[in-house]
């Protein structure tokens, strides 16, 4: 009796269906929730995919981009530009950002604006000549419907590797 009493209890954590998106150019990987998100028309460069919640009110966005000033740059003009839109930023941290460590890092920061948040993750990739990202647009009083799935979607994202580096 017990046991059954758990699995109810955890089962709506692992009812929520994930698919996979794969970026054609770029060949990163994020995992997106396959129901309540509506994909958009891709951008005919090929750079990565959009989709929008249900309601209108959140969006998923990933990318890729070539990196040409070195990663730590592009992290920090990123950031730069949301200031200069008026978003405060909330958290900003990275690691191995200038490539000292190995061949991979990554840049994390959140912001508000208006009642609205922001979640970014980029990692940079195949030497630093990439960086792919993906990037959560939500109200803030819609937290509670979206801090359930923010965290996996945020650390699902995936650098290509070796062969899939050469497509860009």
């Amino acid at each position: 009796m017990a046991v059954a009493a758990l699995v109810l209890l955890v089962s709506p954590a692992f009812a929520e269906d994930w698919k996979t998106y794969e970026n054609p150019r770029y060949g990163f990987t994020v995992e997106i929730p396959a129901e309540g998100w509506k994909e958009q028309p891709p951008p005919e460069n090929g750079d990565g995919q959009t989709w929008r919640s249900a309601n209108d009110r959140s969006t998923i966005l990933a990318w890729g981009s070539n990196i040409l000033e070195g990663f730590k740059t592009d992290a920090a003009d990123r950031v730069k530009s949301d200031k200069d839109m008026g978003w405060t930023i909330t958290a900003d941290m990275g690691w191995n950002m200038d490539l000292k460590e190995g061949p991979e890092g990554w840049h994390v920061y959140s912001a508000t604006l208006d009642g609205r948040m922001i979640q970014q993750k980029a990692i940079v990739a195949c030497g630093g000549s990439i960086a792919v990202y993906v990037r959560l647009e939500h109200f803030e009083s819609d937290i509670g419907d979206i801090l359930p799935m923010s965290d996996r979607l945020i650390s699902s994202l995936k650098a290509p590797a070796g062969e899939a580096c050469g497509a860009q």
